[in-house]
């Protein structure tokens, strides 16, 4: 978790192990985790592309916390032995110009 002024990351390790209950195993696909993550966290219309590199599949949306709109790009990743779940978030007012880098950054996210 890291977190500025203008800018918040997080990365939340799943196991496959720990997502069983949810139909997901080493076979699922990102696509199929990132249904599971749309579910899970109530998202409406949203729309799941695939990263450029072809190494991961993301999702935008926007959200009030605590009085202030955040816009967020997550991103999902396969591991040998887990999904990987990244966050970024920014106000809305800095959409423009985080939008592109968090794609940017997406971009160098690698796992084992």
């Amino acid at each position: 978790y890291l977190q500025s002024k203008k800018a918040i990351f997080t990365a939340l390790k799943e196991p496959f192990s720990s997502l069983s209950s949810l139909d997901i195993t080493p076979e699922s696909s990102l696509s199929e985790y990132m249904q599971v993550v749309i579910t899970s966290n109530k998202l409406d219309d949203v729309e799941v592309k695939n990263g450029e590199n072809g190494t991961y599949q993301y999702l935008t949306y926007e959200k009030e916390t605590g009085g202030k709109t955040y816009f967020y790009t997550i991103v999902a990743v396969k591991g040998s032995d887990a999904f990987w779940l990244i966050n970024f978030a920014c106000p809305t007012g800095n959409q423009e110009a985080y939008a592109e880098k968090f794609l940017d950054w997406a971009k160098t996210i690698t796992v084992a």
